[in-house]
């Protein structure tokens, strides 16, 4: 006798001081529910000191067959720790993360997991990437479709869906780390199957709350972007065993343009032969006072090349 299993998608929302916007977060997951597979929304509070908690509790009415809703406090704190703590209630199947600030359109949740197991590896570490259609009260973020390309897709944390031997190749995530963009990017690049879904998959609020900071100093965006490329150095500390040649090319090279950023000698790598052009493009922008005044001035244009 055939057993049909139904899909399962989890989702590890971290959330802290998200009382403005974490219903609608929240809802529009909901709004994905679907009878063709199990949805289950897992949301880690990351001791906030707003009323963040309460909407929370007040938001187990949507609990249904279709929708389970998991809510905790986090064990320890940080938005690292936090999707640590919402791993441990992951049960397996496809994975994603989300922030409480976004929104999940509705109907991309079906239509992102019918492109995912067209092309799913199960037996071996396999991601998704979608876009991102970004949305803010001010006019300079609002509307910015990253990538731009339907060809290529974020490898952002919130844009990717990963099946479970990636998830548990990567979590958890060291603690210390700022942030699970960088970390889990690089394991992208060096043990996933890689599998493009050209449609949004997510609406990315930017607003003044967001880890990351856009529209300040260059001495604070270096900082910031300092702290999230650490990632890389326990990125190859934990794995160096286990990557071959090629692998070890990859990180060790995302090391060397991190360390030109930090000590703005960009311009050095625009004379590389074997780094493609979009990577020394971000390497100038970033690590210049005049690159990252280009970056500020054309926003729109430059996010998502």
């Amino acid at each position: 006798m055939n057993v049909h299993i139904m899909p399962t998608v989890e989702i590890i929302m971290p959330v802290f001081n998200e009382a403005l916007f974490v219903e609608s977060a929240v809802r529009s997951v909901e709004r994905n529910s679907s009878a063709d597979y199990v949805l289950h929304l897992i949301v880690v509070d990351d001791h906030s000191l707003d009323d963040t908690y309460s909407i929370l509790e007040g938001l187990s009415c949507l609990q249904s067959d279709r929708f389970k809703y998991t809510f905790i406090k986090n064990e320890s704190k940080g938005k690292v720790s936090a999707f640590n703590t919402g791993f441990k209630h992951y049960h397996g199947g496809c994975l994603c993360l989300m922030g409480g600030d976004d929104i999940m359109p509705d109907g991309a949740l079906g239509s992102r997991l019918r492109n995912y197991f067209e092309n799913e590896v199960r037996s071996e570490p396999c991601v998704q990437s979608g876009a991102l259609l970004t949305f803010s009260e001010n006019p300079d973020y609002d509307g910015i479709r990253i990538p731009k390309s339907k060809g290529r897709g974020s490898e952002s944390g919130g844009a990717i869906m990963m099946n479970e031997p990636f998830a548990n190749k990567m979590f958890p995530i060291p603690d210390g780390l700022p942030n699970e963009d960088t970390w889990l990017a690089a394991g992208i690049n060096v043990f996933a199957k890689k599998i493009t879904y050209s449609d949004v998959v997510l609406n990315y609020r930017i607003h003044s709350g967001n880890s990351h900071k856009r529209g300040v100093t260059r001495e604070e965006f270096s900082a910031q972007m300092w702290g999230r490329a650490f990632a890389y150095f326990v990125f190859y500390v934990n794995f160096k065993g286990e990557l071959d040649p090629r692998q070890e090319r990859i990180i060790v090279s995302e090391i060397f343009f991190e360390l030109a950023k930090k000590i703005s000698i960009g311009w050095g790598v625009l004379f590389l032969s074997n780094v493609a052009v979009r990577t020394k493009a971000r390497v100038v922008l970033q690590s210049t006072r005049l690159g990252y005044w280009v970056m500020n001035k054309f926003y729109r244009w430059i996010v998502g090349r």
